[in-house]
């Protein structure tokens, strides 16, 4: 159980890298980084998801 999490958390936080990356090349360095853009608010959600996952993978080791 605690790799399938794990595997959720990572595959979360590659997929915000990956989409941040994106939306840097699409509109710029200093806009990607505003909450403005689509990208930018599934990146962070993705972010969060990886967060939570994370701590559920951290609680469920110990």
């Amino acid at each position: 159980m605690e790799h399938a999490i794990f595997i959720i958390a990572l595959s979360s936080l590659s997929l915000a890298v990956l989409l941040m990356g994106v939306n840097i090349t699409r509109v710029g360095l200093m806009p990607a980084f505003s909450i403005k853009t689509r990208l930018a608010q599934v990146s962070l959600g993705l972010m969060g998801v990886y967060a939570i996952f994370f701590i559920i993978f951290l609680v469920m080791v110990n």
